[in-house]
């Protein structure tokens, strides 16, 4: 009894368990299929059936199959069994959201947060079912929740935060979570880049410019971000400047080896030579051959 109080203090009704990852590792190395992960779990099931963190693992396997059916099944006997209302209510929230029942899995995941009301891979869940529901209001408030309880946020959860204020139509909210985004987790692509799109999209030019300008502080040969650049300098009117940024990003290309070049470099080269001429077609482009 004292094994199974044990395992059944770990909190796995949202987040992938422990035992979970374990066996989908083995089945995506040997056996592809969730039979056998299903097949294991059950063999656990067999060998502790008064442990309700069995038939919470067998459980969670029968989501991640799409076994919603079985999946449900299972956690009736995880609750039989001892399981912590909290973990059942959970999980059940989650495979309800998965099988495309979003008002059921809302009354679920709100049970739980009766009983944790910040627990955020809780308020993740809610917030997923209210963007279901049509309610992006909620979910956005959902989000901030779950933020706020994460020491460390992802970039995922922040641009979740930002789908939902866009679905709201609150633009200029969805760039201040960016910004709490790239305060809470550094400075990253993932998050600068859709920021500055935002930036772009409001008119606020100058904001953008300032915004590609911190990123190429932290990388200044991104070829990409300077050829960015040239086009947030072209919106400001300061055409001298663009130019410099595009041919900055085109010295930037054409001074790397033909192997490190794929396609997506050379079609950047292509546009920049385009938008070079267009800047000044009086000026000579420089080619590979002059370079």
């Amino acid at each position: 009894m004292a094994r199974s109080v044990t395992r059944s203090s770990r909190t796995r009704w949202v987040v992938l368990p422990a035992l979970a990852t374990v066996l989908v590792a083995r089945a995506a190395a040997a056996h592809p299929a969730f039979e056998d992960i299903e097949r294991y779990t059950n063999d656990l099931v067999a060998q502790h059936p008064e442990d309700p963190v069995s038939y919470l693992d067998l459980a969670q396997t029968r989501r991640l199959a799409g076994n919603w059916d079985g999946a449900l099944v299972a956690l009736e006997h995880a609750a039989a069994h001892g399981a912590k209302p909290l973990e059942v209510i959970g999980l059940r929230g989650a495979v309800y959201l998965d099988a495309g029942w979003p008002n059921m899995a809302l009354l679920e995941i709100d049970r739980s947060l009766a009983l944790e009301p910040t627990q955020p891979q809780l308020q993740i869940l809610r917030a997923k079912a209210c963007m279901a529901l049509g309610r992006p209001q909620d979910a956005a408030r959902a989000m901030r929740v779950a933020i706020d309880g994460m020491s460390h946020p992802t970039p995922d959860h922040v641009l979740a935060l930002r789908d939902a204020l866009l679905a709201a139509d609150d633009r200029a909210a969805a760039v201040a979570a960016l910004d709490l985004g790239l305060t809470r987790i550094g400075m990253v692509p993932s998050l600068a880049l859709p920021a500055l799109d935002l930036e772009l999209a409001l008119g606020r030019n100058e904001d953008a410019l300032r915004r590609i300008d911190a990123l190429l502080a932290t990388n200044p040969r991104n070829e990409a971000w300077l050829a960015r650049r040239g086009d947030v300098l072209d919106r400001l009117g300061r055409s001298d400047e663009a130019r410099v940024a595009r041919t900055d990003a085109l010295a930037v290309i054409q001074s790397r080896p033909d192997g490190r070049r794929g396609e997506r470099s050379a079609m950047l080269e292509r546009e920049l030579r385009a938008a070079l001429v267009v800047d000044n077609p009086a000026a000579p482009v420089a080619t590979e051959r002059t370079r």
